[in-house]
């Protein structure tokens, strides 16, 4: 709930606080530190909640980190833009 949860609160309150204010900053951490704490309890257990092996489709996890930055860099483009074109209509 914290990593959907502070993901959601950031997009939402980001242009209002400023995407690199201290408490945006802080949130980023947070969000961080607790879908690093899931990864870490679910890749643990004997039946996670995801799949692990999901995440590590590439030859090396260099590969599969890159792939992982372009698809949430992706994905924030299609957060981004609507949101620069509504401040531009008003």
């Amino acid at each position: 709930m914290v990593v959907v949860g502070g993901s959601v609160a950031l997009l939402i309150e980001g242009p209002r606080i400023g995407w690199l204010a201290s408490g945006a900053i802080a949130g980023y951490v947070a969000v961080a530190a607790a879908l690093a704490a899931f990864v870490r309890v679910e890749s643990r257990k004997s039946e996670p909640l995801m799949d692990p092996r999901c995440f590590g489709t590439g030859r090396s996890p260099r590969q599969s980190s890159a792939r992982s930055w372009c698809s949430w860099l992706s994905t924030r483009r299609c957060f981004w833009a609507p949101s620069t074109f509504n401040r531009r209509v008003k």
